[in-house]
């Protein structure tokens, strides 16, 4: 059995974001902010009239969190994966884990249609989200899932927003799901379960 990283209490990651600072100036396009918490920069951009980082979170918890394959060296790519639980407290100061409907907003931003808005999410440039092949993490299987394979390819990342499908509705959030094999992308169509499921995590700003 695989170790999840044990980094900072948990009971401590809120106390932190709020004691953080992060630049003040979002008035461009595109730049970077600093987490303060651990030092650590990240890129940003505006999107219609929404902010978005545009690389994954990479900020270590004491549980709930696992780099890619156990991997520290894939961290800097990829950030970590994170359970729905921790998702939605581990956003730096000034920023936060994004609804539902943000993603909807962004994803109506991109496009009319699914399939526009696949294209414009995966576009590696500096103007738009830059969504990566981050992975994810089954706590129960123990399993790690990373394949190039078009077929079995999927991006997912957490939202703030609890799902109403589930026996446990407490427990499931929704997410965006990024499909490669049908070239399309969906907003909160998989009900995952917050403990068992490790996914990246972008944050929009407050």
């Amino acid at each position: 059995m695989m170790n999840i990283c044990s980094c900072q209490p948990a009971k401590e990651i809120a106390k932190q974001s709020e004691e953080s600072d992060t630049l003040k100036d979002y008035s461009g396009t595109s730049d970077y902010f600093i987490d303060e918490r651990d030092g650590k920069s990240y890129k940003w951009v505006r999107i219609g009239d929404q902010i978005w980082m545009a690389e994954n979170l990479a900020f270590k918890a004491d549980s709930g969190c696992v780099a890619l394959n156990n991997n520290k060296n894939n961290i800097k790519k990829y950030g970590y994966l994170y359970d729905g639980n921790i998702a939605q407290k581990i956003a730096p100061k000034g920023w936060h884990l994004p609804s539902k409907k943000e993603y909807e907003t962004l994803c109506n931003f991109f496009g009319n249609n699914m399939k526009e808005s696949f294209y414009s999410f995966k576009k590696l440039n500096s103007s738009t989200f830059n969504s990566l092949n981050s992975g994810r993490y089954n706590k129960k299987d123990d399993k790690f899932i990373h394949s190039f394979i078009k077929t079995f390819r999927i991006d997912i990342y957490w939202t703030s927003s609890l799902s109403s499908y589930s026996k446990d509705p407490s427990n499931c959030y929704h997410t965006l799901l990024i499909n490669y094999f049908r070239e399309i992308m969906l907003v909160g169509t998989l009900c995952n379960v917050a403990d068992n499921e490790y996914f990246p995590i972008r944050c929009i700003k407050d």
